[in-house]
């Protein structure tokens, strides 16, 4: 009873009057924008609280580069055709190309627009450039990755086809030794560093 009547006592002291003001707390998710263009803007399917492990704290998908297309063979020399495949290395991506054929006097040529890869590309007898990028929703889109093909007309001429045997037995080589010589320049220096701070 004694509880009672000062609990009593206390709450006729209290001005009902006054306003009380409670913090309340409101858990937002914000969508995380992230600009795709300079006019347009998407948002990404992380949302403000979510980190993705795979790219790093902060990172989302919309800022990682595709890798460059592979071309199947690379490009050299070539006799009366030749077949090509170029493939992405991630997979789900669109391949795009496009193909400039080299003319017969200097500044010459005949260029196409980027189209989809879709089969092999057959090239016969010329001097072409072959150019191609990766795109995928949720990407950026790769470098483009270039390659030249010599395609020469030997038809059934077999002394044609040994000496294009040949000259890409010798590109080979030259290819061969000029990649050796690179990583033996880079090896120097790695040796150069290590000594250098030791």
């Amino acid at each position: 009873a004694d509880v009672i009547k000062t609990l009593s006592n206390k709450l006729s002291h209290i001005d009902w009057n006054t306003k009380v003001t409670v913090p309340v707390v409101v858990n937002v998710s914000v969508p995380h924008y992230k600009k795709t263009s300079e006019t347009d803007e998407q948002p990404s399917k992380h949302d403000g609280n979510e980190q993705d492990s795979s790219r790093g704290e902060g990172i989302s998908a919309m800022e990682e580069t595709l890798g460059r297309p592979i071309f199947l063979p690379a490009g050299g020399l070539f006799i009366n055709s030749v077949a090509i495949n170029i493939s992405s290395a991630h997979n789900g991506s669109n391949v795009w190309f496009r193909i400039q054929k080299e003319g017969t006097e200097e500044g010459e040529g005949e260029e196409t627009g980027f189209s989809g890869f879709t089969s092999s590309i057959i090239l016969g007898p010329g001097n072409f450039t072959v150019e191609a990028y990766a795109e995928e929703e949720g990407y950026k889109n790769s470098a483009v990755v270039s390659e030249r093909f010599r395609v020469v007309d030997c038809g059934e001429d077999q002394c044609c086809s040994w000496r294009v045997e040949r000259d890409r037995l010798v590109l080979y080589l030259a290819q061969m030794e000029e990649r050796k010589v690179k990583l033996h320049s880079s090896l120097l220096r790695a040796q150069n560093d290590v000594e250098r701070f030791e």
